[in-house]
């Protein structure tokens, strides 16, 4: 679980990367936030010493936890880290349908926390792979293409009810091609 991010540290980023907006009139990278929270007397002492890399990071957590009021911009690549996964430049900034004193006010109030996600590994086909990696350039996460085609299969499909004995999964909605119900079979050979 990530460090909790204090409501005055979050209004005192709101506050700077929309007065940079306003002055600048372009997004505001974490290094041009650092000087505007260094310098905002709104914020106590001990939270105004913060460095780059943590603002980026605290950035990140707001953005994700506050897209409907901060936007990231990516800059450009900045290749990978240990994992393999790229690393963007990124740059921040405030919705335009929002006053300053509207944004505070969002992110002052502490947002219902995210539901833990979990992790599985599984083995794609090449075609798979590719439909995955066209989304990640969009800037989509794998894990999110996955979750919106499960989604939307449970949707169309409705959840599996069970198995029946002929290996074949049997759905509360199931989908109909050409007017026949579209079925999986689970002990396909390879």
């Amino acid at each position: 679980m990530s460090k909790r991010i204090t409501k005055s540290l979050r209004q005192a980023i709101v506050r700077a990367i929309f007065t940079g907006n306003e002055h600048h009139s372009q997004p505001m990278r974490p290094s041009e936030i650092v000087a505007y929270i260094q310098n905002d007397s709104k914020l106590p002492i001990s939270m105004r010493g913060k460095t780059t890399k943590q603002v980026a990071y605290i950035l990140s957590q707001l953005a994700r936890d506050y897209d409907d009021i901060i936007v990231t911009e990516i800059l450009g690549r900045n290749g990978t880290n240990h994992h393999g996964n790229e690393r963007f430049t990124k740059a921040f900034s405030i919705k335009s349908d929002y006053t300053l004193s509207d944004a505070e006010k969002a992110v002052g109030v502490t947002q219902k926390q995210r539901q833990n996600k979990q992790q599985i590994t599984v083995m794609l086909s090449p075609d798979s792979v590719k439909y995955i990696q066209a989304w990640k350039k969009l800037g989509m996460s794998a894990g999110q293409v996955v979750e919106n085609l499960i989604t939307a299969d449970r949707e169309i499909n409705g959840s599996p009810k069970k198995q029946s004995d002929g290996s074949f999964t049997t759905f509360e909605n199931p989908m109909k091609i050409n007017g026949k119900v579209a079925t999986s079979d689970s002990r396909k050979s390879e």
